[in-house]
């Protein structure tokens, strides 16, 4: 089984770049302003050493290189393989040896980025109950996105991502919601990160709420929200209006707000 994908650069520009509309750009022959030529042979060397581990246990792999105006430089390649799963072994392969020739890539079935590349300004993903991503979102957009999260699911979740490869996710609780906000120090390594969880300080003018850390993931939404007690501070809930600041902080690319007690939780990740 194999799937398409077409693999380009991103140009060195603040110029959002939907991937439906870059794809629809380049079928017709154009390039988008969000995109830029780039030299195929180190791609093309990278795309040599990942299908060489593959072909062995029978995959098939093929690459066509589409050149750009000058003849010498790539406009994309079109690139067929096995399908990059969002986990697995395929989807790291593509992440050690290509994300840092700044290549992204487009995965032609399922209409967005492919899973292991990254977005040109940032994307909005919820949880597989909503399958769609929506890319390079602003500030105006984040409010009509959150109502997208469904309060009813104990899976709901939403994650925000942006061209670092740094993160900033939530889960909704009873419309309460954990945040979470991570940074990685190296963009295909998810072990070297620094991954924190918000809350509020001591003497918060708010009611504080907890979901119990005995309480399954699977079934949070019927578990009875407690009030703040000893030894009882993994899983604070924050307000709505406090979640939307934090992620409207993320998305200017500001720090971690001040405001709220960030909680290192490196050392809890799987």
């Amino acid at each position: 089984m194999t799937a398409s994908y077409y693999l380009w650069k991103w140009a060195d520009n603040d110029l959002p770049g939907p991937p439906n509309e870059v794809f629809s750009q380049l079928l017709h022959g154009r390039m988008h302003p969000a995109i830029q030529a780039f030299d195929p042979v180190p791609v093309v060397r990278q795309l040599k050493q990942i299908a060489a581990q593959g072909r062995s246990a029978g995959e098939e792999w093929d690459w066509q290189i589409h050149r750009g105006p000058t003849g010498k430089q790539a406009s994309f390649i079109f690139l067929t393989c096995p399908p990059v799963q969002r986990f697995g072994q395929m989807r790291q392969r593509f992440l050690d040896m290509l994300l840092y020739l700044d290549i992204s890539g487009y995965d032609e079935e399922r209409g967005q980025l492919m899973y292991c590349f990254l977005p040109k300004i940032n994307c909005w993903e919820c949880s597989e109950m909503d399958q769609e991503t929506f890319y390079d979102v602003t500030e105006d957009d984040l409010p009509v996105l959150f109502r997208r999260i469904r309060p009813d699911s104990p899976t709901s979740y939403a994650t925000l991502m942006n061209r670092q490869n740094h993160f900033v996710n939530c889960g909704i609780y009873k419309r309460r919601f954990t945040v979470e906000w991570r940074e990685l120090y190296d963009l295909a390594d998810f072990t070297k990160c620094g991954h924190w969880r918000a809350g509020y300080f001591e003497g918060a003018s708010v009611r504080r709420l907890f979901v119990p850390p005995d309480c399954e993931y699977e079934r949070v939404k019927n578990c009875e929200l407690v009030p703040q007690r000893a030894g009882v501070n993994e899983y604070e809930l924050i307000l709505y209006r406090d979640t939307l600041r934090i992620f409207q902080a993320f998305l200017r690319g500001d720090p971690r707000p001040p405001q709220y007690h960030w909680q290192d939780i490196k050392d809890e990740l799987p």
